[in-house]
């Protein structure tokens, strides 16, 4: 973990940074990975859908953790 100087700022890992959002606020970023599920047109997706996409983009924890909430 890096702090960016006087900006008292911490670098993390997108996994790491939405596994925090997830225990922080469960029912609302699940509630957006619904959200944007439903509007994503071409293709088509469901929330694991998404949920699929996002492990394969480098946040598999994050996926992980909400594929057993969703």
């Amino acid at each position: 973990m890096n702090v960016l100087g006087p900006l008292d700022i911490e670098v993390v890992h997108p996994d790491d940074f939405l596994l925090d959002q997830l225990d922080l606020a469960p029912r609302i970023v699940l509630d957006v990975l619904r959200e944007q599920a439903a509007h994503t047109r071409q293709p088509a997706l469901t929330p694991v859908d998404l949920i699929a996409r996002l492990a394969r983009c480098g946040v598999p924890g994050f996926a992980d953790e909400a594929g057993r909430l969703i």
